[in-house]
C-alpha cells in the first residue's frame, strides 16, 4: 500500500503546467517513499489552504457519464482490453484523446484496469500519461478513487498519502463512501476528516453508535434530540456529557436522557431500546431510581411529536428495522398499566372454562339420527379444513361438524369443549354487543367412521384422530354466512358482504380485547397447526438473538418477522374471518397471559411490559389480517391497480372503515383516528393515500395489473419512480442469485406468492408505521369499563 500512496501522490502533487513539470514529476517519484509522502502530508496539514471548510469541490461524477469517443478505436483493440486477457500495456498505443475517451467508457473494468496499470508503472511513467496526468486530473482522480474505494476498500487506503485528491474532491468522497457507510469515518485521518459530512450521514443512517467521534457538542446536542437517540447517551464523549449546562438542555430537548443519567450514575450502560424493557428488573437500582426513571420515560412519551415522523421517505425494503415508531411503543409498554382482563372477560372464561370440564367428563353421546341421516344422503356436502359443512338452504343456515384432528388430539379435543362452552356462555351474554354471528352449539357427538363417505374424509384438510373407528366432533348450527370465508365472493355485492364481515370482526376483536380477551388467531399465517410457524410483526421485541452484533440497528440485530410467506395462498386460505364476522370462538387468550407471540428465543423482559406488547401485536395481525384479506378479495380484479383512482379511494376507505371499526369497539365509541393518534387530519389523509397506493402497488395480481410491482421489475428493473423516488432505499429484488432475483426471491417452495423479499422484509411499509403508532397509543390508553 505504501507504493500505491507514494506514486499517486507523484502525480497528483505536480503543477497545472505539463509542459514544465515534467522533470519534476519524474524526480518525485523516482524520489518517493512512505517517509517523504508523510512529510509531504506533514507540510500540507499545516497550511491553512488544506483547512476542508474552504474547499471548492469539484463534482467528479461529471466525468464518468460520457460514453462518446473523440477519436475511433478498433474493435480490436477494444477487445484486448475488455477481453479475458486485459493487456494494458497496449494502451499506450493510444493517443491521449483515444485514452480520454475510452476512460470516459461506463465499462468500470476498464477504469479499474487502466489506473491499476498506472500505478504498476512507478517511475516509468510514459510521456503521453504524464500529460493526460495534468490535462485531466479530475478525471484520473475520480478513476483512481473509485478503483481504490470499489477494490480495497476505504479501511486499508492511506488517505493520508493522498492529501491532494482529498482535497479537492473531500465531499464526493464523503457522499460517496460516507453516505453509504457512515462507519468508514473512522478509518479516516482526523485532519481530513468534515464532521459536518459525517453527521448528516449519521442522521440518514440512524447510526447514532458513532458519537464517540463527533467533537462538538453543538453536533451531539442536535443529534440527542431525535427519537431513539437517548440510548447513545452513554455514548457520548465523557467531556461533553458531564458538562452540567450541556446536560441541563440535553434532558429538556429528550426527557428520556434523564433516566439515562440514572443508569449512567449506577454504572450501567444500555445499548439498545429493547434494554428498557429490562432495566425495571435490575436489582441494583433502587425503587426511588426506579420511580424516577418512569417519571422520565412517562414525561418523553407525553412530549412525544410524531407529525414529523410521517414525514421521512418510505423505504420498502426496511419496514420494521427503520420504522420510527417502534421506539415509541417500547416506551408506553413500559408506563402502561399491568394488562388484564375485567371482571366480566374473567366471568366469561372462568365458567366457560368450568363448563367445559363438567361436559368433558359427562359420557360422550352418539351422532343424532337425523345429522347421520343429512350426512349420509346430502349430495352437495362441503368440506374445510376440518370441518364437514350440511347446507341447508331454504333456510339459509348451515349445520358444522368440526371434528377432532389428528396433531395433538388430547388439547385438541378439549378445545371442542372450550369453544361448545364459550359460544354458549356469549349467546346467554346481555354485557356484549357482538355484531358477529355466534353459532349455536349442538353438543360433542361420536361419529362412525362408516357414517361419513370416503370421498369426505379424503377431501378434509386436518385429518381426523380416529379411536375404534368413531371420531370425536362438536357439532353447531350458524347462518350460511358464517361458512364464508372473508375473502370469498362470487359478485359486487358479495364484495361488500366481505367488506361487512371484515369489519364486523374487527370491532368484535377490539371489544372483546377491551375486555381483556385477545383474540390470537385471525389467519393461518398467525397460528401455522402444520409447521407450527408464526409470523409475528413484533418478533424482534420478543427476541434476543443477536444476528449481527456490528450493526447498532437493535432491530436488525434480532429476529425479524421477514417476507408474508403464501400471502394470497395458504397463509390467508382459511382465516378466521368470516362473511358473518369472527368464528372459532375457543382462540383466545387472556391478557397478561398471552403467549402465542414468544418461543424458546424469547427476550426475559419486564412481565408487565412483555404483555402489552404482545396485546400490542395481537392488535397488529387483526388490522393485518383485514387489510391482507381486502386485497385477496380484490386482486383479481383488473382495475385493482395504484393508477386508478376509484380503486385507490375504495382501499382508502376501506383502511379507515377497519381502523375506525377497531378503536368503535376498544374505545365503546366512534373515534377520530387522527385525533387518537396526535396528528392532523392533513397529515392523516396524506398517509392514508400513500398507504392505498402502496397496498395496490404490491397485492395487485402479478400476472394482469399494468401497473404492478412485478411489472415494473419485469419493464425496468427497478420499483416506480413516483412511488419510491429516493433510489438509495429501494430495494435490490433482481440480481444473479436465485434468492435475489424476482420472481423466485418472491415466490416459496411451494409456488406460492410471498409479500416482499429475502428474511426481513415487509413492504407495506406505510400501514406498518402507523400500525405500531397505533398499536401503541391502544396500549397506554386502556379504557375503563
Amino acid at each position: 500500500m505504501g507504493n500505491i500512496g507514494a506514486s499517486r501522490t507523484s502525480y497528483a502533487q505536480g503543477k497545472n503546467s505539463p509542459t514544465t513539470d515534467i522533470g519534476e514529476i519524474r524526480t518525485k517519484i523516482s524520489e518517493s517513499s512512505r517517509e517523504s509522502a508523510t512529510e509531504t502530508v506533514k507540510q500540507t496539514i499545516a497550511s491553512k489552504e488544506f483547512e476542508v471548510s474552504t474547499l471548492e469541490a469539484r463534482p467528479i461524477s461529471t466525468y464518468h457519464i460520457s460514453k462518446t469517443s473523440d477519436e475511433v478505436i478498433s474493435e480490436i483493440f477494444w477487445n484486448t482490453l475488455s477481453g479475458e486477457s486485459r493487456d494494458f500495456t497496449k494502451i499506450l498505443d493510444l493517443t491521449p484523446q483515444q485514452i480520454t475517451s475510452l476512460l470516459n467508457h461506463s465499462d468500470m473494468c476498464i477504469k479499474f484496469g487502466f489506473s491499476h496499470y498506472c500505478l504498476s508503472l512507478n517511475e516509468n511513467i510514459p510521456e503521453q500519461l504524464e500529460q493526460l496526468f495534468h490535462q485531466k486530473k479530475d478525471m484520473f482522480d475520480a478513476i483512481f478513487c473509485e478503483t481504490l474505494f470499489s477494490n480495497i476498500g476505504l479501511r486499508d487506503i492511506r488517505l493520508i498519502d493522498l492529501p491532494e485528491i482529498f482535497k479537492r474532491h473531500n465531499p464526493w468522497i464523503y457522499n460517496k463512501i460516507i453516505k453509504v457507510n457512515p462507519f468508514q469515518y473512522r478509518y479516516i485521518p482526523e485532519p481530513l476528516r468534515d464532521e459536518e459530512f459525517f453527521f448528516q450521514s449519521i442522521l440518514a443512517h440512524k447510526t447514532y453508535g458513532l458519537i464517540t467521534l463527533i467533537k462538538s457538542p453543538e453536533r451531539v446536542m442536535k443529534l440527542m434530540t431525535y427519537p431513539g437517540a437517548d440510548i447513545y447517551f452513554f455514548f457520548v464523549p465523557e467531556f461533553i456529557r458531564k458538562n452540567q449546562q450541556w446536560l441541563e438542555q440535553a434532558i429538556a430537548n429528550n426527557p428520556l436522557i434523564g433516566a439515562s443519567r440514572i443508569l449512567d450514575k449506577n454504572g450501567l450502560l444500555i445499548s439498545s431500546i429493547t434494554d428498557w424493557l429490562i432495566v425495571l428488573q435490575k436489582n441494583n437500582i433502587s425503587t426511588d431510581d426506579k420511580k424516577q426513571i418512569i417519571s422520565c420515560i412517562e414525561q418523553y412519551v407525553l412530549s412525544e411529536k410524531v407529525e414529523s415522523l410521517f414525514n421521512d421517505d418510505i423505504n420498502p425494503i426496511s419496514s420494521f428495522s427503520e420504522n420510527p415508531f417502534v421506539e415509541g411503543m417500547v416506551y408506553r409498554s413500559l408506563i402502561a398499566r399491568s394488562p388484564r382482563p375485567t371482571p366480566f372477560g374473567n366471568t366469561l372464561i372462568g365458567e366457560s372454562q368450568e363448563l367445559a370440564k363438567i361436559r368433558q367428563i359427562e359420557s360422550i353421546q352418539n351422532l343424532p339420527d337425523e345429522i347421520k341421516s343429512r350426512l349420509i344422503n346430502t349430495p352437495s356436502i362441503q368440506t374445510c379444513g376440518r370441518n364437514i359443512i350440511l347446507s341447508d338452504p331454504t333456510t339459509d343456515t348451515a349445520t358444522v361438524v368440526k371434528l377432532n384432528r389428528q396433531q395433538d388430539q388430547k388439547n385438541d379435543k378439549k378445545d371442542l369443549f372450550l369453544e361448545s362452552a364459550i359460544s354458549e356462555k356469549l349467546r346467554e351474554s346481555e354485557v356484549l354487543k357482538l355484531k358477529s354471528a355466534i353459532p349455536k352449539p349442538l353438543g360433542i357427538f361420536q361419529i362412525s367412521v362408516d357414517d361419513i363417505p370416503p370421498e369426505v374424509l379424503e377431501n378434509l384438510h386436518d385429518k381426523p384422530h380416529i379411536v375404534d373407528n368413531q371420531i370425536t366432533a362438536y357439532i353447531y348450527s350458524a347462518p350460511a354466512s358464517y361458512c364464508r370465508y372473508a375473502h370469498t365472493s362470487s359478485s359486487e355485492s358479495g364484495q361488500e358482504e366481505c367488506i361487512k364481515g371484515i369489519e364486523y370482526a374487527l370491532r368484535d376483536a377490539a371489544l372483546l380485547l377491551r375486555h381483556g380477551l385477545a383474540y390470537t388467531s385471525c389467519l393461518p399465517a398467525f397460528h401455522d397447526t402444520e409447521q407450527n410457524r408464526k409470523w409475528n410483526a413484533f418478533y424482534a421485541l420478543f427476541t434476543d438473538i443477536i444476528i449481527n452484533p456490528k450493526n447498532n440497528d437493535f432491530l436488525t440485530q434480532r429476529k425479524l418477522p421477514g417476507t408474508f410467506g403464501a400471502w394470497n395462498g395458504t397463509a390467508t386460505e382459511r382465516p378466521d374471518y368470516r362473511h358473518s364476522g369472527l368464528s372459532d370462538w375457543a382462540d383466545f387468550e387472556r391478557v397478561g397471559e398471552i403467549f402465542s407471540y414468544f418461543d424458546e428465543d424469547q427476550i426475559n423482559t419486564y412481565e408487565s411490559a412483555q404483555q402489552n406488547l404482545a396485546v400490542a401485536n395481537t392488535l397488529f395481525n387483526q388490522i393485518l389480517a383485514a387489510v391482507l384479506l381486502y386485497a385477496r378479495a380484490n386482486g383479481e380484479n383488473k382495475e385493482y391497480h395504484w393508477q386508478c383512482e376509484y380503486e385507490k379511494a375504495r382501499a382508502a376507505k376501506f383502511i379507515n372503515n377497519a381502523l375506525s371499526c377497531f378503536l368503535e369497539g376498544y374505545m365503546g365509541e366512534a373515534q377520530s383516528i387522527a385525533h387518537f393518534l396526535g396528528i392532523s387530519n392533513e397529515t392523516y389523509h396524506r398517509w392514508l393515500t400513500r398507504t392505498s397506493t402502496e397496498l395496490l402497488y404490491w397485492t395487485a395480481n402479478r400476472n394482469n395489473a399494468p401497473h404492478s410491482f412485478a411489472k415494473d421489475i419485469e419493464n425496468h428493473g427497478r420499483l416506480n419512480d413516483q412511488l419510491y423516488s429516493n433510489t438509495s432505499i429501494s430495494p435490490k429484488i433482481t440480481g444473479s442469485r436465485v434468492d435475489t432475483s424476482y420472481p423466485e426471491s418472491m415466490t416459496n417452495l411451494n409456488g406460492e406468492q410471498n409479500l416482499g423479499w429475502h428474511s426481513q422484509h415487509f413492504p407495506l411499509t406505510g400501514l406498518t408505521q402507523l400500525l405500531t403508532l397505533f398499536a401503541g397509543k391502544v396500549v397506554m390508553i386502556r379504557p375503563d369499563i
